[in-house]
């Protein structure tokens, strides 16, 4: 039996909204649609925006996983899909002339990412979660993300 991923969505505001579930096929199909594009805010200078990957809601064993613990899990989640990386984001210089990324771009839009725990700004746009973190909160990048878990 394989374990269902979903990532919560809320559809009110406040502490005692309810979340929603959508899979990682439903988040990158959201993403997909220009009407929602629209809606995403375009990130500028170094910044990152990331859609936090799905949590699992339900056990291998069919037990369900409590609301609160689920949202913990979001908040405090590790694994996210790069939407858009802004104008200036992997460019640059320190001072003296040190090129900030002389290997290149640690990602680019498309990408999975493994980042830090509660890494980032939390913003929500028609019910979905996004982050918009500094380009060198990025710890990796990984083909697949299923699987990974924060321990």
């Amino acid at each position: 039996m394989t374990m269902k991923t979903t990532l919560p969505r809320r559809t009110t505001r406040g502490p005692s909204a309810v979340a929603h579930n959508m899979s990682m096929d439903e988040l990158l199909e959201w993403l997909d649609d220009p009407r929602n594009r629209r809606k995403v805010p375009k990130v500028t200078g170094h910044h990152i925006l990331l859609a936090p990957l799905p949590v699992e809601t339900v056990t291998e064993g069919g037990i369900y996983i409590p609301e609160e613990h689920v949202e913990k899990q979001v908040v405090a989640g590790i694994t996210g899909y790069v939407v858009q990386t802004g104008n200036s984001a992997y460019k640059g210089e320190y001072p003296k002339g040190v090129m900030r990324f002389p290997d290149g771009p640690w990602c680019k839009q498309g990408d999975f990412v493994i980042y830090k725990t509660y890494t980032g700004t939390r913003v929500e746009v028609a019910g979905q979660e996004f982050r918009i973190m500094n380009d060198d909160q990025i710890l990796a990048v990984v083909e697949d993300p299923r699987g990974l878990a924060r321990v």
